[in-house]
């Protein structure tokens, strides 16, 4: 009898040793999906509230700057905090979430502009990308609503240490009368068999005429194919087979003396003056807004790169205290961490000497997030 009673009280204790080890077996398992599920869901949530806000900055900055500059390409990102299963420490994680939008606010819906062809063009017209990083470069609303044409007007590293980049600069070029002009024409009655095809017309076939409403601002007409008379405003000027159009703010005609009073005419074509979009502070046919990203190597890519480092710093503070006494188990964790997250940004950047191609730079943005101090202790009572 008493070997009996023997027998069913360590057959109960072998009961309760196996689920303790099923409970801490798959039980952490079960923690460890839970806690992914959670960093899924709060990861899915920042990146769409990422994205509403890009949109409504960018619909900000676009508006305040109506007129020739109102194109906004703006860019946010946020290191959110998310649950990490992986960190012992209890820190967690922080995903890079972001959001991008491309706005442009004209009140005559057109985009373009002509400028005087004898004055220096305003840099401020130009157009522009915004690069928002929390803790690092941001503009607030007061500087968007005041002052968002002046920030950096004058000193680059200024306007790129508050995350403003131009996408495009100005440009100017001679003409001799027998120079190629390729322009691109929508085929609307798809009569070329694509969505666009070119003509080639030659400078002396483009005539300039003044405009009525203000003299100092000229523009350029020619013959399309169609027999109707076309405004030139945008031209390929490469001759490369790929459609590589910029677009024209400001033109000269040859005739001595100006334009003629009566007819308004000002000769032939012999100067523009346009805006290339490969030579500002980034060259957007190297970012993601393009199709052809994904054929892009890492050396080429400009903009918000992707490849970001995170890095956690523990303090010295950092410890488990564990202890014994009698009949209760204590754990006591103290730590103390510092997480660096650094983004790198592509641009462009002239090149040493007079006339020298653009080269490409890469600019480290590092933002820092400073864990408190923080302890908790468990105790296990125990037989």
């Amino acid at each position: 009898m008493r070997m009996s009673v023997n027998l069913k009280i360590n057959s109960l204790i072998n009961q309760k040793a196996q689920a303790m080890l099923e409970l801490a077996t798959f039980g952490s398992f079960l923690l460890f999906c839970l806690a992914l599920l959670v960093h899924f869901g709060l990861s899915m949530n920042y990146q769409q509230n990422a994205q509403m806000q890009a949109f409504r900055k960018g619909l900000k900055i676009a508006y305040y700057k109506q007129g020739p500059g109102s194109q906004a390409s703006f860019v946010m990102v946020k290191d959110k905090p998310v649950v990490d299963p992986r960190d012992k420490w209890g820190f967690g994680d922080r995903v890079p979430v972001g959001g991008g939008a491309s706005i442009s606010w004209d009140p005559n819906l057109s985009g373009m502009y002509v400028a005087d062809s004898e004055a220096e063009p305003d840099v401020r017209d130009l157009p522009r990308m915004y690069i928002e990083m929390d803790k690092s470069m941001r503009l607030d609303d007061s500087e968007i609503n005041d002052n968002i044409d002046n920030i950096g007007i004058n000193d680059k590293e200024a306007a790129q240490d508050k995350g403003i980049f131009t996408t495009a600069n100005f440009a100017q070029m001679a003409l001799g009368p027998e120079q190629t002009l390729r322009i691109y024409v929508p085929d609307s009655k798809n009569e070329h068999g694509g969505s666009y095809y070119y003509i080639d017309i030659k400078a002396r076939q483009v005539k300039v005429l003044e405009d009525a409403d203000d003299p100092k601002q000229n523009y350029a007409v020619y013959l399309g194919a169609d027999g109707l008379i076309r405004r030139l405003s945008s031209v390929d000027l490469t001759e490369d087979g790929k459609i590589d159009q910029v677009g024209i703010i400001a033109v000269r005609g040859d005739r001595p003396g100006g334009c003629d009073p009566e007819s308004r005419e000002c000769g032939q074509l012999t100067w523009i003056r346009y805006i290339d979009p490969t030579i500002g502070d980034i060259n957007t046919e190297y970012t993601q807004v393009e199709p052809g990203y994904a054929g892009k190597t890492l050396e080429k890519q400009q903009g918000l790169l992707t490849n970001n480092t995170r890095k956690n710093d523990y303090g010295a503070g950092t410890k488990i205290i564990v202890r014994d006494e009698g009949k209760e188990f204590y754990t006591e964790t103290q730590s103390t961490a510092t997480q660096t997250i650094t983004h790198k940004i592509g641009f462009q950047k002239a090149g040493p000497g007079p006339g020298a191609p653009m080269v490409r730079d890469v600019r480290d943005v590092t933002v820092e997030f400073k864990q408190p101090a923080q302890s908790y202790n468990w105790k296990v009572a125990h037989e």
